[in-house]
């Protein structure tokens, strides 16, 4: 039997998050196993039966595995572009051959071949997100209403996915570093909002000039506990696609925690 995504396995975990497996809760470990970051053999308490039962290993879901596809054709589609009017979409500029576009305030520039040119680290999903937006972005002007994830078109089947690797992740970071979204304006170049739904810091950053995304975070009072959401602007499908905000979500996250961790 084929893992066909984190609950599948969640379903089988004795849910009494004991650590065992080196992962802080069932859920987590969960997520690490449809991520090819854990065996469900590492659970201990998992009988064998219900090990070799899942012997095939993961499946990914279909939207994910063409997306992956797609990805590694991208670079010979953006040949067929004409890169002029992808800087248009984009809200970016083109030069000398090239297309230039912010990216977390930052410069990247790409050429015909898919080469790209910048002075920061170009991590994976800074080319998945600048080919996928440059092949498919429809370039729709930000509408300035905010939803989330699951509530784009073709959202609904990330959304358990979204909300382990980056809300949750997102959440922990908040409650453990209160001057997270202080550094993450100054480093990202971001823009505080005030009471996005009555949210204690609302924190806007522009992933690409058309793709802002909404960090909202609601401190903890007595009796209440802290909270934090991510939203989209509701043209974000349009301009970039679910699969692509998913794992731009997930590759922000991660180096917001590596930016936590450097900074204490």
């Amino acid at each position: 039997m084929k893992i066909h995504n984190a609950m599948t396995v969640f379903k089988e975990l004795p849910k009494t998050n004991c650590r065992e497996c080196g992962v802080k809760t069932c859920l987590a470990f969960a997520g690490a196993v449809f991520q090819h970051r854990k065996s469900i053999g590492d659970c201990p308490h998992l009988d064998k039966a219900v090990v070799t039962k899942f012997s095939d290993g993961v499946q990914l879901p279909e939207a994910h595995r063409a997306y992956l596809d797609e990805f590694k054709k991208m670079r010979r589609e953006i040949m067929e572009v004409d890169l002029s009017y992808a800087a248009q979409r984009l809200g970016g500029i083109f030069a000398n051959g090239k297309l230039t576009v912010k990216v977390m305030g930052k410069d990247v520039g790409v050429d015909a071949s898919g080469k790209f040119y910048t002075d920061i680290h170009v991590n994976g999903w800074v080319e998945r997100l600048v080919l996928t937006a440059i092949a498919k972005s429809k370039g729709l002007t930000v509408a300035g209403e905010w939803v989330k994830l699951h509530d784009l078109e073709g959202g609904r089947p990330w959304r358990h996915m979204f909300e382990n690797q980056c809300v949750t992740r997102l959440h922990d970071l908040a409650d453990n570093h209160p001057d997270l979204f202080e550094t993450l304006m100054h480093v990202f170049g971001g823009s505080r909002v005030k009471g996005h739904m009555g949210s204690d810091i609302g924190v806007v950053l522009n992933v690409l000039p058309k793709v802002p995304i909404l960090i909202c975070y609601w401190r903890a009072e007595e009796g209440v506990n802290s909270d934090l959401h991510v939203f989209f602007d509701k043209t974000a499908s349009a301009n970039l696609g679910v699969e692509a905000l998913y794992s731009v979500a997930v590759g922000l996250t991660q180096m917001f925690k590596k930016i936590a961790v450097r900074h204490g």
